[in-house]
């Protein structure tokens, strides 16, 4: 693993760290509050993150990068959200330390049997990217700040 890559998967893991915090911070009244998701409230949100969070960890963990779905239908979170990310974080973690993002292509995982468009599977380029994205999007939930709006994802 080259240097960036584990710069990287350690900033993924403060990232992750956080969002346990904030998902264990949600309350059953903020379920539908809006986020800046305009597609989603809070419970949808939350479903479609900790619906692909585990989805990726369990395809990297997977020897064969066989994730368990390709979509997120008939998924419904469990009730303990902060300890679902917690273990999908330490899976990931332990996943990609050991390398599993550089597997040669078709690539890393593959989501429900199927590989992504063109081939590819999402790769080291796709994990980090959404960490990035995350980061940019919602900077106050991933810096560790104090989430000051009525809404957990807000």
């Amino acid at each position: 693993m080259n240097p960036s890559s584990e710069s990287t998967i350690d900033l993924l893991a403060v990232l992750l760290t956080d969002l346990a915090r904030v998902v264990g911070a949600i309350t059953d009244d903020q379920m539908h509050d809006p986020t800046p998701c305009a597609e989603f409230d809070v419970e949808a949100l939350l479903t479609h993150v900790l619906g692909w969070l585990t989805t990726f960890a369990q395809g990297f963990a997977d020897p064969g990068g066989q994730a368990p779905r390709a979509n997120l239908d008939g998924y419904e979170p469990p009730a303990d959200g902060a300890a679902a990310v917690r273990e999908a974080a330490a899976q990931l973690d332990r996943a990609l330390r050991s390398g599993a993002a550089e597997r040669p292509n078709p690539g890393p995982i593959a989501l429900g049997g199927r590989a992504s468009p063109r081939g590819r599977r999402p790769g080291r380029e796709q994990v980090f990217g959404q960490a990035g994205h995350a980061v940019e999007r919602h900077p106050p939930v991933v810096a560790g700040e104090e989430v000051r709006t009525r809404s957990a994802f807000r």
